[in-house]
């Protein structure tokens, strides 16, 4: 029988939540994150409760990225006097990458015109700030909480370095 971290949090009398990219199967019989001891789940790609993705002017991988971030602020809202197990699961840097060209602007001129693809090295590079703005978001909150010093903070890549070069 399979225990995970969860289950062995929430025995530990932890809240726990996932919110973002879940990938582990989206047909109705594939196991959604309850069943991996998550208590609150909003995903992509799971037989789950979806996330919702917000921005209306952002594509899809921007817009899930900004949802699973603002879901987990409301997680962290409502929990802040729990001990809790919180886990984001960004979609960002995951290609399809398709940044705003507002969003791109901040690169216009930082990539070297010698650089080959320039443009696709802009839309890396965007991909991850906006990946490092929302780790700031929640970092922010953290800190607005009082729980910085409480709280440990860990980041890691669903699936490596992205291939920047992938056209959808």
């Amino acid at each position: 029988n399979l225990y995970t971290l969860p289950d062995y949090l929430k025995s530990a009398g932890y809240v726990t939540g996932l919110y973002g990219k879940w990938h582990l199967g989206h047909t109705t019989d594939a196991p959604h994150p309850g069943e991996y001891g998550i208590d609150e789940h909003l995903t992509m790609m799971s037989s789950g409760p979806m996330l919702p993705r917000t921005g209306s002017n952002l594509s899809a991988v921007f817009g899930f990225t900004n949802g699973a971030v603002d879901e987990a602020l409301d997680f962290l809202d409502r929990h802040q006097s729990e001990r809790f197990y919180l886990a984001v699961w960004m979609v960002l840097p995951h290609a399809p990458l398709d940044p705003t060209e507002e969003q791109m602007a901040q690169y216009a001129y930082s990539v070297p015109p010698q650089v080959p693809d320039r443009g696709t090295k802009a839309v890396y590079y965007t991909a991850i700030s906006e990946a490092d703005r929302q780790v700031g978001r929640l970092l922010a909150k953290l800190d607005e909480l009082g729980l910085s010093d409480t709280t440990m903070v860990a980041f890691t890549s669903d699936n490596g370095p992205e291939d920047i070069y992938i056209q959808e």
